[in-house]
């Protein structure tokens, strides 16, 4: 698909930006990638 433009939703530093709608990856993923949800989420200001 050499029109298609995928953007990573963290290149937006816009708190407001609408969550993704779909996720289209999961098949290829790393095996350590449902790691992170177990991850403590660390706040920085």
């Amino acid at each position: 698909m050499p029109d298609l433009v995928l953007v990573a939703v963290g290149a937006f530093a816009d708190p407001g930006f609408p969550p993704p709608g779909v996720s289209v990856y999961e098949e290829r993923q790393h095996p350590w990638v449902s790691a992170l949800e177990r991850l403590p989420i660390e706040h920085w200001a």
